[in-house]
């Protein structure tokens, strides 16, 4: 493959991979959101847990996207996230 062919084969399998991510953490979020949990501390918990991602630890820009898939993710939303938590790693 070469080119936008190339790069639309790597967007997808990224997003897959962050999909298979929310998927897999929705309903941990959902339990600290419950809670009352602020981004910052889901990041703490999540860290805390040992909950890993490629790059490492998690970060407020890594839950806040992580956030934004999943609400996207729900029946009935009509949008997807271009950035992936793993491109934010980039950020933190």
């Amino acid at each position: 493959m070469k080119g936008r062919e190339n790069l639309a084969a790597t967007n997808e399998a990224r997003a897959a991979k962050a999909d298979a991510v929310a998927d897999r953490l929705g309903d941990q979020i959902a339990a600290y959101q419950q809670l009352g949990y602020s981004q910052r501390r889901i990041v703490e918990a999540l860290n805390r847990v040992g909950v890993t991602i490629p790059g490492g630890q998690w970060c407020l820009k890594q839950v806040h996207l992580l956030l934004r898939r999943i609400e996207t993710r729900a029946p009935g939303h009509l949008y997807g996230t271009a950035m992936t938590f793993w491109d934010a790693a980039l950020a933190c």
